[in-house]
Order: structure tokens, then sequence, then C-alpha cells
């Protein structure tokens, strides 16, 4: 399934407060688009469902190639998942220290 990639405003705001490098949006708005919520991997994990399974609120690991720390020196980005509109609404990252 292919989701409409949306951008909330808190997301864009937070990408602007922690100066998000560029190749890092990019990666993803391209990576979001091919998401799945079928399964669960250690860095991707739902942490919301609702009662009529509508929306689907997910956390995920995203890494930062500028950064020299691994696996823990990316950002968190959360997003929620609209089922029946099959969009995807990015909601919110931060820094993983």
């Amino acid at each position: 399934m292919i989701w409409v990639y949306v951008e909330r405003e808190q997301f864009v705001r937070m990408c602007d407060k922690l100066q998000v490098s560029a190749t890092v949006c990019e990666h993803i708005k391209l990576w979001a688009p091919t998401v799945s919520n079928k399964y669960e991997t250690p860095r991707l994990k739902l942490i919301y469902r609702s009662p009529n399974n509508r929306y689907e609120a997910w956390a995920a690991g995203i890494p930062n190639p500028d950064s020299n720390k691994g696996k823990s020196g990316g950002y968190r980005v959360v997003y929620f998942l609209d089922l029946t509109e099959n969009t995807i609404s990015m909601d919110l990252i931060e820094k993983r220290e």
C-alpha cells in the first residue's frame, strides 16, 4: 500500500528547531510512503490503534548520516496512519542521544 505523505505543522517546526539536514528530510519523504503497518521491527513500533481501527500511531527510529554515533545518534519519528484515507501524517521528530 502506498500512503499519501502529509507533514503536520509541529513536524515542520521541530525539523527547523533541531536543524534536521535536508538529506534526512528527503530520506523521510521517500521512506514514509513505503511503510507497512503489517509488522513491527526493533526500529518500528505500533504505539496506538484507535478503537475502530481507523487510525494507528507508530514510532520509528531514523538514522542520522551526519552523526558518528551509530544507531543511537539518529531521530525518533512519530507518525499517524489514517487507514481509510491512506494518509501518513508526520507528527513529531526528536533527537535520540
